[in-house]
């Protein structure tokens, strides 16, 4: 699907190396490029790279090798975190995990709301996985959930599969964030609604697994929220200040997503220091949606924006 000679640079490594198959088709987002990808893959062992991104020399190698040793069920490593600013790339910091062995599917449920925190389950770019698990089960990408949140709810239809897990304390993946180009940026219009329907997932997931967390998906709601209002005030937003008020009254009605949610939400009401990293105007929006005042939140917004600019 790329519109420059990328499938032309990858048809000539094709005709050095008979190992790399290629696949063209038309663009139809990450998710079904990673299921074309899945669909012919032999392998013993699946690893996903972003197109722009990058992976250290030696990321398969000392994997494959800790993979083997352990003989888990796959290898979760960090990554390299990388900014840009006019155009050009600097280094931000590095995500590193500790170094640990999650032996069995149970250590896994019993402490799986902390992981899930930690990040482990966020990413699919940042693990090697045994193929197996995801073609014996016939484990797919949803493309509903191209506008983020895919490699998620990837790791929730695995991770029933899952018996062990070796979390390695190096840094291989080289993730690019460029300016203007973060998901938890962009406006979509269809951006929250994708985040309730992953929250509902979490939450189907950890009251089958026994391992519910009420608190922790209130929290994950606020945040959602957080990145879908503040895309609003972004340049990819071109609504008027009508379309506006419509679109925040129709779309952030703060609806249960799953049992005792209103407990959980009035303790998190008592403490939002969580949410210090976000500005006051988006924390009082926060409070709006929680309290269900939709129309002044839609009010609000109108405020926040026309001071904004």
């Amino acid at each position: 699907g790329s519109t420059d000679e990328s499938g032309r640079i990858c048809d000539d490594y094709r005709m050095r190396d008979n190992r790399i198959k290629v696949i063209h088709q038309e663009n139809a987002g990450v998710s079904a490029a990673r299921n074309a990808g899945l669909d012919i893959a032999t392998g013993e062992y699946n690893l996903f790279l972003v197109g722009d991104d990058a992976l250290d020399l030696n990321t398969l190698e000392v994997c494959t090798a800790a993979l083997q040793r352990s003989d888990s069920d796959l290898v979760l490593f960090g990554f390299h975190l990388y900014g840009e600013k006019d155009g050009k790339a600097f280094f931000q910091k590095d995500i590193v995990y500790e170094e640990a062995v999650i032996a069995s599917h149970e250590e896994l449920l019993k402490d799986f709301s902390a992981y899930y925190q930690q990040g482990y389950f966020s990413f699919v770019t940042d693990k090697l996985i045994r193929a197996s698990l995801i073609r014996d089960h016939d484990i797919r990408f949803d493309g509903a959930f191209n506008v983020g949140g895919e490699d998620a709810v990837f790791m929730l239809a695995l991770l029933p599969y899952i018996d062990s897990i070796k979390v390695l304390p190096d840094t291989f993946y080289q993730y690019y964030r460029r300016e203007g180009e973060s998901m938890t940026l962009v406006f979509k219009p269809d951006k929250f609604q994708r985040y309730c329907d992953r929250i509902i997932l979490l939450n189907r997931f950890m009251t089958q697994n026994g391992c519910f967390d009420g608190a922790y998906l209130v929290r994950l709601l606020g945040t959602y929220f957080l990145w879908a209002y503040e895309s609003m005030l972004k340049e990819s937003c071109r609504y008027t200040l009508t379309q506006r008020f419509r679109y925040v009254t129709r779309t952030f009605i703060n609806r249960e997503l799953f049992q005792d949610q209103k407990s959980y939400e009035r303790a998190l009401l008592s403490d939002l220091s969580c949410y210090n990293d976000y500005s006051h105007s988006a924390v009082i929006a926060l409070k709006l949606f929680f309290q269900k005042r939709v129309l002044t939140l839609g009010f609000w917004h109108i405020i926040t924006y026309i001071r904004t600019r």
